[in-house]
């Protein structure tokens, strides 16, 4: 959380802010990027933004399941299956129909 320097170098600079919604369950990240331009020395600006939502992989599994998919199985990020879904921050759902 909070706002941070990400990035420093070869002419580009990113600032980045974060912003964590508990009731929503969604965060938000803000990057803004500053990219020298070598023609006048001056900066050009971007801004972008990114909102992630976080689900609970209870409520997944249960409606894939209700939808007719079954053997679910969780993935963490390197493909490895997840044994205890409380030590991992992301997960991939594979699931069969």
């Amino acid at each position: 959380g909070g706002d941070s320097m990400m990035y420093d170098q070869n002419g580009v600079t990113m600032f980045v802010s974060n912003r964590y919604d508990y009731e929503r369950q969604s965060s938000t990240r803000n990057h803004t990027t500053f990219v020298r331009d070598a023609a006048s020395g001056g900066w050009n600006r971007t801004d972008t933004s990114r909102v992630l939502r976080a689900y609970p992989l209870q409520a997944i599994a249960t409606l894939l399941q209700r939808t007719g998919f079954s053997s679910v199985t969780l993935l963490n990020e390197s493909f490895g299956k997840v044994e205890d879904p409380g030590s991992v921050d992301r997960v991939i759902f594979v699931a069969t129909k």
